[in-house]
Parts: C-alpha cells; sequence; structure tokens
C-alpha cells in the first residue's frame, strides 16, 4: 500500500485480458456455457489452494483451526463463574461476577457480566488458538 506499508496486502486477478488462449472471454455473456473439464476443475482447485495458503500465510494462521471445546479452560462446558475485584481508587472498589451460561462446539459463548449495580448479557467466542474470550 502507498502511504502505509505496514498493512499487507495480496491483489487477486484473473489476468484474463493477458489471455486470449482459448476463447473471447470478453465478447460471451453471461449465461454462455462453459465446457466444465477435469483440467479446468483441477486448475481451479489448485488456483483455490494457492490463494488460500497465501492468505493465511499472510494472517499469520495455521492450517487448521485448533478445537475451542479441547483448548477450553476447565469448566467452561458446566457454566464455569468467575469473580473478582476492580480497584479505580482507595474509595472505589467494585467486585464483578463473569458466568459462562452456554459453550458451543464452535466457540460461540453466552456470558453474564455483573455486579452489585448492573448486570450485561453477552455474545462471543472463545478462540481455541489464541486461548482468548472475545465478548
Amino acid at each position: 500500500w502507498k502511504g502505509n506499508e505496514d498493512i499487507p496486502a495480496i491483489f487477486l486477478t484473473d489476468t484474463g485480458y493477458l489471455r486470449h488462449s482459448e476463447k473471447d472471454w470478453f465478447s460471451r455473456g453471461p449465461d454462455d456455457p462453459i465446457e466444465l473439464t477435469t483440467d479446468r476443475l483441477q486448475f481451479l482447485k489448485k488456483t483455490t489452494d494457492v490463494i488460500t495458503a497465501v492468505i493465511r500465510d499472510m494472517a499469520g494462521t495455521r492450517e487448521e483451526c485448533r478445537d475451542p471445546v479441547a483448548e477450553s479452560p476447565s469448566g467452561f462446558q458446566t457454566g464455569l463463574k468467575l469473580s473478582g475485584e476492580l480497584t479505580m481508587g482507595p474509595s472505589m472498589r467494585s467486585t464483578y461476577e463473569l458466568h459462562i451460561s452456554s459453550f458451543t462446539s464452535s466457540g460461540i459463548v453466552m456470558a453474564t457480566l455483573s455486579n452489585s449495580s448492573w448486570t450485561a448479557d453477552f455474545t462471543g467466542r472463545y478462540d481455541g488458538d489464541t486461548h482468548l474470550l472475545m465478548l
């Protein structure tokens, strides 16, 4: 990117205007039949695999995600309850409670955060790769 080289980018194109080797694709209508052959499907698969691998590499992810359930802290599946105290100054001390009420195999979490004066319900996701709960 011009102006910010810290943001990775990828430009994808079919480069159709450079080929013209089989048919004049630009003069064909959208409903024109295209012959699907094993070779064309293999080419599409290889192209898709390469693009997916490049994007994963740029994003810093692995090919397979970790199972959120297997990677979750003990108690997540059974209704984990956590409590803690937040001190904002000598006279500002509050106790909070976080209760995980549901946790699905895809990592979706339903949670309630509360203190003595309010309660808030959240829907979020537990990431098995980073071990972060995002509400």
